[in-house]
């Protein structure tokens, strides 16, 4: 059996004890995928949305965000700026869907997210589900070690709980 280490051990109100535990032999988790997109720009794929961060002038220079644009410029709100299909910021009297969505990351970074078509979604999503039955299987054919409360109570029958009353 593989050597498995305590990786994190906590502490939590109402006597509860929760440690994580590696396993080398434990198959990753699929996760996003994320390319390089252009210089300085990396996107990640989301079932619903493709994710661009970067810095700003790599937005700019990618076509992704026209200059001035970023939240806190004259004109542009604080935190956060949405643009319609059209190119137009999004006001909240709009009736039209957001497309795209500018936001500060960290370390001078900027994140866009665009909002993909039903189509392109669903495909995504339904290559996600594929990726995570796969993962699944992988886990499920794992030899498991026998449960805690099977081992303590073969180990502990022979134990007999005695009182005494103190001298």
């Amino acid at each position: 059996m593989a050597e498995e280490t305590v990786s994190h051990h906590a502490y939590r109100p109402h006597h509860q004890h929760v440690a994580s535990v590696s396993c080398p032999h434990f198959p990753p988790k699929p996760k996003e995928i994320e390319t390089p997109y252009a210089e300085g720009v990396t996107m990640i794929e989301h079932p619903g949305i493709d994710e661009y961060v970067g810095t700003a002038e790599a937005l700019v220079l990618a076509g992704l965000v026209p200059e001035g644009h970023f939240p806190g410029m004259p004109g542009m709100k604080k935190t956060s700026v949405s643009f319609l299909d059209d190119g137009s910021v999004y006001e909240r009297k709009s009736t039209h869907a957001i497309r795209k969505t500018v936001t500060k990351s960290s370390g001078g970074r900027w994140m866009v997210r665009i909002r993909l078509s039903r189509d392109v979604c669903k495909q995504r999503l339904d290559v996600a589900r594929l990726r995570t039955d796969a993962w699944r299987d992988q886990v499920r054919e794992l030899a498991t070690p026998p449960r805690l409360s099977q081992i303590a109570v073969k180990s502990r029958s022979h134990l007999r709980l005695v009182w005494s009353a103190p001298a």
